[in-house]
């Protein structure tokens, strides 16, 4: 009787085939020659084991774009603020009085305009000299009778003064002597008027017959801060004066400001005005004190932020002290 294996594969069903496994099958074939037949014999010969199927890990990866950069791709540093510029500027912010006015305070009336406020004021540049009382600036007005001087529009900006030191070029400082030219009247020079105040023109060559006064000897003027004139011949301070004959202009303790039209400013020039001839005291003072040192302040404040690059908040913080500083006259 011979023998023959056979091997085949089966499923054992769902549940097997959920769990990936198998199982093998030995068929046993044997043929009975005496009988003249086949007989098969089924037996489990071996079970596959559950086939594992071997999961495969996909690292992720993460990017910072933050951190990316590419060959076109150009750092900028971060921007370095110099705090000893910042902070040598903050205290450098001040603008005091000069003691010596403290009785004259309504002389300092005037100011340099520059387009804005904090601009330095140089030796040889043209500004706009402006009245802070009537808030404009001097102009030449042709006059048969006074000196060829007037008052120009409130709202215009004409740059017509030329400021000039005796020291020489750079910016201006309280102290210096100057010469004044207005565009296209020439030189101011002292002269004596038949009526009004005796100024006249020189087209020819400077008088350094002014000195910039009223704050501080040596400390830098700007655009907006306020400063008296001084006329070193005349020695007084030139001021808004009420006239019936030329400009409104005289020179402090000396000129008799009135006439018709004199008047109408009482209330400024007044017994009590707030500019009274007679001097301030009082409420009258404490005001213009502090009308001023704000002014002031604010043009220093404005150039000192200028200075330091913009960096206006360590500027800003120090402008209440300079007020104070400045009021304590």
């Amino acid at each position: 009787m011979n023998t023959i294996f056979k091997k085949s594969t089966i499923s054992l069903g769902a549940t097997l085939l959920l769990l990936g496994s198998s199982t093998v099958m030995a068929e046993r074939v044997t043929f009975d020659h005496k009988n003249n037949r086949v007989i098969h014999d089924h037996r489990v010969t071996k079970t596959a084991p559950p086939r594992r199927v071997q999961a495969t890990r996909t690292r992720q990866t993460v990017t910072d774009h933050r951190r990316t950069r590419t060959s076109n791709t150009k750092r900028v540093p971060p921007k370095r603020i110099n705090v000893q510029r910042q902070s040598k500027s903050a205290s450098n912010l001040k603008f005091t009085i000069s003691k010596s006015m403290k009785n004259k305070l309504r002389t300092l009336q005037w100011e340099m305009k520059a387009g804005s406020v904090g601009r330095p004021i140089l030796s040889g540049n043209r500004y706009q000299l402006t009245n802070l009382l009537n808030g404009r600036g001097l102009k030449r007005q042709k006059r048969t009778i006074a000196a060829n001087l007037g008052f120009g529009s409130s709202s215009k900006k004409s740059f017509n003064m030329l400021i000039k030191r005796q020291a020489g070029n750079g910016q201006v400082r309280y102290g210096d002597r100057v010469a004044l030219n207005i565009s296209p009247y020439g030189w101011l020079k002292y002269k004596n008027q038949s009526r009004g105040i005796n100024i006249s023109d020189d087209d020819h060559r400077p008088h350094y017959i002014w000195t910039v006064t009223g704050g501080t000897r040596g400390q830098k003027l700007v655009s907006g801060m306020p400063f008296a004139l001084y006329n070193n011949t005349e020695r007084a301070e030139v001021v808004y004066c009420k006239r019936t004959w030329g400009i409104n202009l005289g020179w402090h303790g000396v000129s008799k400001c009135g006439g018709l039209a004199a008047k109408v400013s009482s209330k400024v020039f007044g017994e009590n005005g707030l500019f009274a001839r007679d001097g301030l005291s009082g409420k009258g003072f404490v005001k213009l004190k502090d009308f001023l040192c704000d002014k002031g302040v604010k043009a220093a404040a404005a150039y000192a932020t200028a200075q330091s690059g913009g960096l206006a908040a360590p500027v800003a913080l120090a402008a209440p002290r300079a007020t104070k500083e400045c009021k304590k006259l």
